[in-house]
């Protein structure tokens, strides 16, 4: 983490799996704060809310049983640039892909699949009971923070409470998940990212809250000077997330 702001997980922990002895690194005059705070190997920099706990157990992958959704053959939309639409579900997405204007994601599960997706500074993305899966070749990046977000998960399914799904597929290429978070993003529901890189960036919204569940992500960072609420979900979690930590790293 880096930055003035402040990263609040005020109902539940942090596990960090990495044993690097810099597995856990804040740089800045923010603060991290969790009920708790374990990591595998050690930790750098101060303005934790608790001490972490270094040399602590490695904690498993808690979605490990769900099963990793599979595009269907083909590709709907390959490289195109979409704004204003409205998009079925089970429609998969492919190489350059640019959202803008208003996109709606209609209920169920959308693909990417080999896909780097671009969000312009004015799009407004929404989806209620959606899951957006990417595959392990397939980055998202948000171009700017006065855009909108707005996608809750499944309440219902094998993907309940799964907002994104990222394969558990490893490349040596780390691929990455670039969000601008502001006052009009909300992702209710959990992000499961085993092999990806889950980046944010806060804008200067002083009192930033976003609904979201709980992070399993291969890495986290956070960068800006707003503070965020990262767990103000409350709906049902995925199979194996009852009393997971918010995020797992490694």
């Amino acid at each position: 983490m880096t930055g003035l702001g402040k990263v609040s997980v005020p109902n539940c922990g942090i596990q960090v799996n990495s044993s690097s002895p810099e597995a856990l690194r804040h740089v800045g005059a923010g603060k991290i704060a969790a009920t708790k705070i374990s990591v595998v190997g050690n930790y750098e920099g101060g303005g934790y809310s608790v001490s972490p706990k270094t040399n602590q157990p490695f904690l498993a992958d808690p979605l490990v049983s769900t099963p990793e959704p599979v595009p269907p053959t083909g590709c709907d939309y390959s490289n195109q640039a979409l704004s204003d639409v409205t998009i079925p579900a089970g429609r998969v997405f492919c190489g350059s892909i640019d959202f803008g204007g208003k996109i709606v994601l209609s209920p169920g599960v959308h693909y990417f699949h080999n896909a780097i997706v671009g969000i312009s500074n004015n799009a407004k993305i929404t989806g209620k009971e959606v899951t957006i899966f990417v595959d392990s070749k397939s980055s998202i990046i948000q171009a700017g923070g006065n855009g909108a977000m707005e996608l809750s998960a499944p309440t219902s399914g094998v993907y309940t409470g799964i907002a994104i799904f990222g394969s558990r597929t490893a490349l040596p290429l780390l691929p990455a998940i670039s969000l601008t978070i502001n006052k009009n993003y909300s992702i209710t529901g959990t992000i499961y990212l085993p092999m990806h890189h889950l980046k944010m960036k806060g804008s200067n919204d002083k009192k930033l809250a976003t609904g979201l569940g709980w992070i399993v992500a291969w890495q986290f960072s956070y960068n800006g000077d707003s503070s965020v609420n990262l767990d103000g979900y409350s709906g049902t979690p995925p199979k194996g997330l009852g009393d997971a930590a918010i995020a797992l790293l490694q």
